[in-house]
């Protein structure tokens, strides 16, 4: 899935070594409630930071949160860091 929309890129762009950092909620119901990009922890163009975006995008929606697992919250948070290597 992730090879295919770096292929949508540019060819001859290279990601090589760049990584991107970003904290996305998913809400009780499975749908995306938010995306941001964690920017002292992110080496990366703007193009493979567009494509970490896309990648979250196209995932959605996911499966309901489980309620046991989201008290009383309304989603669940998670950190993840995308590092392109060839």
């Amino acid at each position: 899935m992730i090879e295919d929309m770096v292929g949508a890129f540019d060819e001859e762009k290279v990601f090589d070594g760049e990584k991107v950092r970003f904290r996305f909620v998913i809400n009780a119901d499975g749908s995306l409630g938010g995306f941001e990009i964690l920017d002292e922890k992110t080496e990366a163009s703007q193009e493979f930071r567009d494509l970490a975006l896309k990648v979250v995008e196209t995932a959605a929606p996911f499966n309901p949160v489980p309620r046991e697992v989201l008290g009383n919250h309304t989603g669940i948070t998670y950190v993840l860091e995308i590092r392109y290597m060839e």
